[in-house]
């Protein structure tokens, strides 16, 4: 499958990913075809706070995927809070792209150093992270406590996607992530 890439409402809010959500406890079926505009790294950057909050509550947005280890997953955490009608998930994350702005895992990285580098930080590419023969108990570690981590911070999680990554890339990694969502 193709990662496929838009601008929303500023450089850090993307349409992007896989989305794994629970089907919808209702048996009926609803025939309507509805159009999904989600923002993702949500925490990236303040701008990105900014720009998905308006988008959500004045724009086109209908979802946003929160990156908890960007630097500002706390203030998206606290804009969730104050907006509970928002559709939000979080976008699993196990690689840092950006250079000179680097993220580190939620976990301490010594309990996951399979998924960091010498200096305890997130590979910058999936090829840089899989290359590196990361140990699929670790990656699932790790997703978990993001996901454990926005409810601690009484996020309303109700789809979880994921940033970078394909099912395929890694063995086992989309059997985890599946094991993860249900």
């Amino acid at each position: 499958m193709k990662n496929w890439t838009a601008p929303i409402c500023s450089a850090a809010a993307f349409l992007f990913g896989f989305v794994f959500q629970a089907p919808a406890a209702s048996a009926a079926q609803d025939t309507d075809t509805k159009l999904i505009v989600r923002a993702d790294d949500f925490g990236m950057t303040e701008g990105n706070l900014e720009a998905v909050e308006k988008g959500m509550n004045e724009g086109v947005l209908t979802c946003t995927s929160m990156l908890v280890p960007a630097p500002w997953f706390e203030g998206a955490a606290a804009l969730a809070r104050k907006n509970p009608q928002w559709c939000l998930g979080i976008h699993l994350c196990l690689v840092g792209e950006w250079r000179g702005y680097r993220w580190r895992p939620v976990l301490p990285w010594d309990k996951v150093p399979s998924i960091v580098d010498a200096d305890g930080f997130l590979y910058g590419s999936p090829k840089e992270l899989f290359g590196h023969h990361p140990k699929v108990a670790q990656m699932e570690a790790e997703l978990r406590a993001q996901i454990e981590l926005a409810k601690k911070k009484a996020v309303n999680v109700q789809y979880l996607d994921t940033h970078y990554l394909e099912l395929s890339d890694y063995p086992r990694l989309g059997a985890a992530i599946r094991k993860i969502a249900s």
